[in-house]
């Protein structure tokens, strides 16, 4: 590897990481690693990352290129009214019966993270991000490192999740989530909404 992949490695590694960080993914992934296992959320996690990675540098360029910025608005507010259905879901079982909860499988644990981030991140910065990066530095370089990426920090918000989640009470955490999936789907929903406005006016 030369010195110019060198420091595209790096670049993909620091933005789409940094962005990361920072994203609505990374946050829902810590509340949803709190009340499962977090070894199998991360298993699930990064899955979806990688698969929304491939997706990314392969076929989003095209997929944008043919279809237009109207049809990413539509996957946007698509996976904004899912997630806004998961919440309401998960609302309406919060009154449960009190007691031992039947512990979830390792395929219902890994599936639920997988679908969470893959909804997530369809559409979102770190994925155009790389979409972009393909142009400057290749699609080797941006899925390797971009993955990379995603998956470290899929594993850091696993870990903080599963010390947030022995201290603090299940129904809680219940509560936290089903908050954070209402105001990122009504959010991305505002935003595809918003977007495609723009993008008519202009």
């Amino acid at each position: 590897m030369g010195f110019a992949e060198l420091i595209g490695v790096a670049t993909v590694l620091g933005l789409i990481g940094g962005f990361e960080l920072v994203d609505r993914s990374n946050l829902s992934l810590i509340a949803y690693s709190a009340r499962h296992d977090p070894w199998r959320s991360w298993i699930g996690a990064s899955l979806a990352f990688v698969l929304v990675s491939a997706i990314a540098v392969f076929i989003g360029a095209l997929l944008l290129g043919f279809l237009g910025a109207d049809h990413l608005e539509e996957v946007r507010a698509g996976g904004g009214a899912i997630l806004i259905a998961y919440a309401v879901y998960l609302w309406l079982h919060l009154d449960r019966v009190e007691g031992p909860e039947p512990a979830p499988t390792s395929h219902s644990t890994m599936t639920g993270a997988f679908l969470l981030i893959f909804l997530l991140e369809l559409g979102d910065t770190t994925m155009i991000l790389q979409v972009i990066l393909v142009a400057n530095f290749g699609v080797a370089v941006v899925f390797g490192a971009g993955a990379t990426a995603l998956v470290l920090v899929a594993a850091l918000a696993c870990f903080v999740g599963s010390r947030i989640g022995a201290r603090i009470p299940r129904r809680t955490l219940d509560r936290a989530l089903v908050i954070i999936l209402l105001i990122v789907g009504a959010g991305t929903i505002v935003y595809a909404g918003v977007s495609g406005l723009a993008g008519s006016i202009g």
